[in-house]
């Protein structure tokens, strides 16, 4: 599932960059954009693929990553970093506990929601080759 996220992302802002589009986008929005078009062009491209294989779709898998993927890009991320630094001084447990809240912050938001918890949307398998002609773009 990574490898098609990573071509459709690839793609799809290659095909943002080509047209322009960006170049008209106030600079304080295009974090924003970004963020929500990664997510929105990765959710979407691996859909089939979940349902395909887990016979399951989150619903609310695009609001999970605009929530995460800010906390784990300004939070875990950097913390990671800092606590390889400063292992070798027997120092990593601070950015170590800070990145662990990080993790846990982004892993329970949805679950403290009302509503939210455990919801996935459930599919009946289809015939073998069904997923290679969606892929492909076949009708199927």
């Amino acid at each position: 599932m990574s490898f098609t996220a990573t071509t459709v992302l690839v793609a799809g802002f290659g095909m943002l960059r080509d047209s322009g589009v960006m170049g008209r986008v106030p600079g304080w929005s295009k974090p924003v954009l970004a963020l929500v078009l990664s997510s929105a062009l990765a959710g979407f491209a691996t859909a089939p693929i979940a349902a395909a294989h887990f016979n399951r779709i989150a619903e609310y898998g695009l609001l999970a990553n605009l929530l995460s993927v800010p906390v784990m890009g300004l939070v875990v991320m950097p913390m990671a970093v800092i606590a390889a630094l400063l292992a070798p001084v027997g120092l990593a447990w601070l950015p170590l506990v800070l990145m662990g809240w990080g993790c846990a912050g982004s892993s329970g938001w949805p679950i403290s929601w009302p509503g939210l918890t455990g919801r996935s949307r459930r599919f009946r398998r289809r015939p073998d080759g069904s997923c290679r002609r969606s892929a492909s773009g076949c009708s199927g």
